[in-house]
């Protein structure tokens, strides 16, 4: 008797203390990409956009693992965040990435001429995507050794899309 009521109560605490942890209520949402695309080009702020798909064993790992990362390091302060699912908007993603492989990163520059950018390809890990869009915030475009992004496409309507393809 005694065990069952232990293990109705265990979730019941797991509940909560994700409802009062700092972490959860200090947490950046993603957007979908035309929000972010708006808030960031209004705010005249770094577009920070990660393109992934479910089905994606490394694009999980970076929604679950390198976005948190980026928060913990106080990134989103500095930058807007969008997420790209590949297969409900497969449009935008082939037009962010290319055609290339994913998961894809990229960090987005305001400049006079539209956002500029540069991309990484893959998940290598939660530090290496910090390093990357740290530098690509302090780094002038060109200057560091990462593959140059074309610009960010602007988006053709706002998305009601959902902004996760992890969840």
């Amino acid at each position: 008797m005694a065990f069952s009521y232990l293990f109705c109560l265990l979730p019941l605490t797991v509940l909560a203390s994700d409802a009062i942890s700092p972490a959860s209520q200090n947490s950046v949402q993603p957007q979908a990409y035309a929000t972010a695309y708006h808030e960031a080009r209004q705010s005249n702020r770094p577009l920070v956009v990660v393109v992934g798909a479910k089905w994606c064993p490394a694009c999980q790992r970076l929604e679950k693992e390198g976005v948190p990362g980026l928060q913990q390091a106080g990134i989103f302060k500095k930058a807007v965040l969008a997420l790209v699912d590949y297969d409900e908007e497969p449009e935008l993603a082939q037009k962010l990435t290319e055609g290339g492989p994913i998961p894809q990163l990229f960090v987005f520059h305001p400049t006079e001429n539209g956002f500029q950018g540069q991309r990484m390809v893959g998940y290598p890990s939660r530090q290496a995507v910090i390093n990357f869009v740290a530098a690509a915030l302090k780094k002038e475009e060109g200057k560091r050794d990462t593959n140059k992004a074309q610009g960010a496409p602007a988006p053709t309507s706002p998305s009601n899309q959902q902004a996760t393809f992890g969840r």
